[in-house]
């Protein structure tokens, strides 16, 4: 259903105001378990508690409370300011005051439903500056390792159960700092990982875990490389392995591939 469709059934539904065959509507609605749908509903249930609060209180009129007291005998209070101003604005007036507390429920509704949505859309915004904070701390990083002085590079090749896989490996050996990029790799499994391997004297060393966010241009910082001298590397390796990564190689390898000797 139409979100909008759905949360105007929500406001006539808490105002009692819904007819049968919009009930019938609403019912099958929520039956059908759609996450936004229940979100809304619970939103408007939290919007009619309020309701009451506007709703008109028992108070006898300034005039209809001095009668009563002069005939039971009782000297009257003056009327304060606030008194004589309900007076004079007719909100003594019952239909008057419920007309009142119709204008003043609507505009209560109208006003928290745009306060939702604004902090809807507040969570929204958040989310893409943290996406981009994130992709512009890549591209610094990939910056810093791309104009050091010395830098050392491996490519990794698809193996046969991935052959369009492909990669590379850009390093400052003074800083030990690294860069990882990796395409046609596809995702992990959400209980998998990828773990790139240094392969040193024969023997792997983990260089750290990844997960695969799009089939192409993926970049990854390696904090500090185990080893960076190209002459004492074998090579660089990318296996799937169990998610958080393991001490050796326990799954398929996907990449491989050794250090440039230029």
């Amino acid at each position: 259903m139409d979100k909008e469709k759905f949360r105007e059934l929500c406001f006539q539904y808490f105002l009692n105001q819904i007819q049968p065959e919009d009930y019938a509507e609403l019912k099958d609605a929520l039956e059908a378990k759609d996450k936004e749908l229940e979100r809304i509903f619970t939103e408007m249930k939290k919007i009619a508690m309020l309701l009451p609060l506007t709703s008109e209180t028992a108070e006898p009129s300034p005039t209809a409370k001095r009668k009563i007291l002069e005939s039971i005998g009782s000297k009257p209070k003056p009327e304060n300011f606030l008194e004589k101003a309900a007076g004079y604005l007719w909100l003594n007036k019952p239909k008057f005051a419920l007309a009142v507390a119709a204008v003043l429920t609507t505009a209560v509704v109208i006003l928290l439903s745009f306060v939702i949505n604004l902090d809807q859309k507040i969570k929204v915004q958040q989310k893409t500056i943290t996406l981009l904070e994130n992709e512009a701390e890549k591209n610094k990083e990939l910056l810093n390792v791309l104009t050091s002085r010395e830098i050392e590079v491996a490519i990794m090749n698809g193996l046969e159960i991935n052959p369009t896989g492909y990669g590379k490996i850009i390093w400052d050996p003074g800083r030990r700092a690294a860069i990882l990029q990796i395409s046609n790799l596809p995702p992990a499994a959400k209980d998998k990982d990828y773990q790139l391997w240094v392969i040193k004297e024969n023997k792997p060393i983990s260089a750290g875990v990844f997960n695969v966010e799009s089939e192409t241009n993926n970049f990854y910082k390696i904090e500090n490389l185990t080893e960076v001298k190209k002459e004492s590397i074998n090579a660089f390796a990318v296996t799937l392995e169990p998610k958080g990564g393991v001490v050796q190689p326990t799954g398929k390898m996907y990449l491989v591939g050794k250090p440039s000797v230029q």
